[in-house]
C-alpha cells in the first residue's frame, strides 16, 4: 500500500512539472515573439514621425493628408501613434482632412523639457503651427489632451478653427505618482501584446473594457488594436504619465478663465464615463460662451472606439457648419 501511494505521488509530481515545464516554455516562446515584435513596433514609431526643433523646444509629430488641419491631442497615456491608428481605422480615410498628429512632451520622442504645464504645452503646439506654417487648425483634444485643448484655445484664440474636445479630463484631481519600475512597465506591455496577439483574446479583453464593443465591425476592431499599441512600449510614455498626473494636481484648473474662450467649441461625452468626469463637460459646456455639449447616454470613456462614425459626424458637421459662417462673416 504504501509503495503504491509512493507511485501515485511521483506520478502526480511528474505531472505537475510537465505541466510547468510546458507553460514555462509557452510563457518563453511568447516573450521571445514579444521581443521581436516590439523591437519592429519601436522601429516604426521611430519612421513614421518627424522631430522639429521650435522656438521652445523638440516636438515630434506626423503629417497625413492634405486639407483642413486638424491638429491632434492624444490622451494618457499616448503618443502621435493614437490619431494615426483612429484614421487608418476608418473603411475609408478623409480626403480634406490634414492630420497632425502630436507626442505630448515626455511621451516617444518628445522630451519633457519641452513643456511640462498644460500651458507650455499649449504654447509648444502654437510653436510647431509654425514651424509648419499653418495659421489656424482646428484642435481636437480627448481624454487627458483635454487641459492642453482649454489651454490653446484660451491662450492662442486666434490659431483656431474650432476647439473640439473628446471624452475630455478637464478637471482638478489629486492624483498619487505611478511608482512603477521599468521592469514592471515591461510585463505590462507583455500583458497588452497578449490581449490583442489573437482574436480570441483580443475580443475577450475588449468585451471586458468596453459597453458597446462590436467584434465585427472592422473599424472598431483596427481602431482598438491601434490604442492598446500607443501604449507600447509605456517605458518610452511613462514620464507623460506621470508628469500628467502631477499636473492634474494644482487646483487652479477648476479656476481657469474659460468665460473668456471665445473660439468655436464642441464637447462629445458619455454619461458613464469612468476616465473623465462626464460633469467636466456639462460645467466647460456652461463656462464657454456658444459651447455645444453632445452626450452620449450610457457612453464610457471608448466612445471614440465604439461609436467613431457618430463622434466623426458629429465633429465634422460642427467644423463645416462653423467654417460657412465664417465665411458668410467675411
Amino acid at each position: 500500500m504504501e509503495k503504491s501511494r509512493s507511485l501515485a505521488w511521483k506520478w502526480i509530481l511528474r505531472v505537475v512539472l510537465g505541466i510547468v515545464t510546458a507553460l514555462v516554455g509557452v510563457v518563453g516562446v511568447m516573450f521571445a515573439l514579444f521581443s521581436s515584435w516590439e523591437s519592429t513596433h519601436v522601429k516604426e514609431l521611430e519612421t513614421g514621425s518627424r522631430i522639429v526643433t521650435t522656438a521652445l523646444g523638440d516636438i515630434e509629430y506626423a503629417v497625413v493628408g492634405t486639407g483642413v488641419p486638424y491638429l491632434m491631442i492624444h490622451g494618457t497615456p499616448g503618443g502621435y501613434d493614437v490619431a494615426l491608428a483612429a484614421r487608418r481605422a476608418m473603411p475609408t480615410p478623409p480626403v480634406d482632412v490634414m492630420t497632425i498628429s502630436v507626442s505630448r512632451p515626455g511621451y516617444l520622442r518628445t522630451p519633457l523639457n519641452s513643456g511640462k504645464t498644460f500651458e507650455q504645452q499649449a504654447d509648444l503646439f502654437a510653436a510647431l503651427l509654425d514651424k509648419l506654417t499653418i495659421d489656424r487648425a482646428v484642435i481636437v483634444a480627448s481624454s487627458g489632451g483635454g487641459y492642453d485643448g482649454l489651454q490653446f484655445a484660451l491662450r492662442h484664440p486666434d490659431r483656431c478653427i474650432a476647439l473640439v474636445l473628446i471624452a475630455p479630463s478637464v478637471n482638478y484631481e489629486p492624483l498619487p505618482g505611478d511608482s512603477a519600475n521599468r521592469f514592471l512597465l515591461g510585463l505590462r506591455d507583455f500583458g497588452i501584446w497578449s490581449a490583442i496577439s489573437s482574436s480570441a483574446t483580443r475580443n475577450l479583453v475588449a468585451g471586458a473594457m468596453m459597453k458597446d464593443w462590436n467584434r465585427k465591425d472592422s473599424e472598431q476592431v483596427a481602431f482598438f488594436e491601434g490604442v492598446m499599441k500607443s501604449i507600447i512600449p509605456l517605458g518610452r510614455r511613462f514620464e507623460g504619465v506621470h508628469n500628467d498626473q502631477v499636473q492634474r494636481t494644482d487646483p487652479n484648473i477648476d479656476h481657469w478663465p474659460l468665460d473668456r474662450i471665445a473660439v468655436p467649441t464642441l464637447l462629445i461625452h458619455g454619461t458613464a464615463d469612468e476616465n473623465s468626469d462626464y460633469n467636466g463637460s456639462v460645467y466647460v459646456a456652461s463656462k464657454v460662451r456658444g459651447a455645444k455639449l453632445v452626450t452620449f447616454p450610457g457612453g464610457d470613456h471608448f466612445l471614440p472606439i465604439t461609436h467613431a462614425r457618430e463622434v466623426r459626424d458629429q465633429m465634422r458637421q460642427f467644423v463645416t457648419s462653423r467654417m460657412m459662417e465664417e465665411r458668410m462673416l467675411q
